[in-house]
């Protein structure tokens, strides 16, 4: 298979230590942590907010969203990213990382209503993270936390104990120049090293471990949220959601196998939701302000509506456009060689 897999919203199909091994688990995961965070960005538009007593306030708030989510994607980054990848690997990753990047955030600089700025469109060397395409800052991250593989790789355990240090410390690498360009948070760090230090661990193993810490993490999380001031409960919450889809693979298989299957449209939803989310509050604000109670109640229906827009708009790509799955979608080869010269996706084309 010739899947990329993005450090942040990594597949099995891609790599690990299953090799090329279809981990249902690990997918379903990453189809319940986007959808999290599709439906936590949902009133970032001209949405109405939903009333915290919904569903969907409950579960956002329950399960600190979407700090949880990007934990969770930040520990498969470095799960996925082994210390002793060839050096072309590596530079092939940050390529095929950035290219994406690019497209999206260039794209998304024609709806800015404020400056149009490279700090501004990339989010590089404007002292934050906010980028055009606003939820890609995540990919900014990845990036750098790569970039830094050289430095890491060596003793990813001791470069966790700094940034565990750094973390402690107020959060901050006490450092302009890192600040200025800008560095993911420490804390992020850590998470992504702590996923390099269990790669160590089988998927298989890993997922046995997930599914005995269930009940643990939940009372904590239960706790913490409801009776103790406990720090530290989206990384709890991140955890939970890794420990639930393991054992709902225990429980009933076919849940996750379905779930797993439109993992492919992960990458695509995490860079257009913005865009769309942002036209559904015009559209919404031109003709439907008077449906303010409905819509605060359609956040999760309109959340997987979302994503299956990104399933066909992946589906119809690979159909008619392949070649243009590596460029926006992170699937695929991005640079053809003369023995493999067409684009293929698992379970989709």
């Amino acid at each position: 298979m010739l899947y990329i897999a993005l450090p942040m919203l990594y597949s099995t199909r891609a790599m690990g230590n299953t090799g090329t091994k279809r981990n249902d688990w690990i997918e379903s995961v990453r189809v319940l942590a986007m959808l999290l965070i599709i439906m936590f960005h949902m009133p970032a538009s001209e949405l109405p907010v939903a009333d915290e007593h919904c569903l969907s306030s409950v579960i956002l708030s329950f399960m600190f969203q979407p700090a949880a989510s990007l934990f969770v994607f930040f520990f498969l980054a470095g799960y996925f990213t082994k210390k002793n990848m060839a050096v072309k690997k590596w530079l092939y990753r940050i390529v095929a990382l950035l290219v994406p990047y690019f497209i999206w955030n260039g794209l998304f600089a024609f709806g800015l209503n404020d400056e149009i700025t490279w700090g501004r469109v990339f989010g590089i060397g404007a002292g934050s993270f906010i980028c055009a395409d606003y939820p890609l800052w995540f990919v900014l991250a990845v990036i750098y936390m790569t970039v830094f593989w050289p430095i890491w790789r060596f003793s990813p355990e001791i470069a966790a104990v700094v940034c565990l240090v750094m973390s402690l410390c107020g959060n901050s690498w006490h450092c302009e120049l890192l600040t200025h360009l800008p560095m993911p948070r420490p804390v992020d760090f850590l998470i992504f090293l702590c996923g390099v230090c269990a790669g160590r661990v089988s998927l298989d193993v890993l997922q046995k471990i997930f599914v005995y810490l269930f009940v643990p993490l939940l009372f904590i999380l239960i706790i913490g949220k409801y009776y103790y001031s406990i720090p530290c409960l989206d990384i709890v919450a991140a955890a939970l959601l890794l420990s639930f889809m393991a054992c709902v693979s225990r429980v009933c298989p076919c849940v996750v196998r379905f779930a797993a299957k439109y993992s492919y449209a992960v990458f695509l939803s995490y860079a257009t939701h913005a865009g769309v989310i942002f036209l559904l509050g015009k559209l919404y604000q031109a003709y439907f302000t008077q449906y303010a109670t409905l819509v605060r109640e359609m956040y999760i229906p309109l959340t997987f509506l979302l994503f299956i827009f990104n399933v066909l708009a992946f589906r119809l790509m690979c159909r008619f456009v392949p070649w243009l799955l590596p460029f926006i979608a992170h699937s695929g080869k991005l640079f053809w060689t003369r023995k493999q010269n067409t684009t293929r996706v698992a379970g989709s084309c």
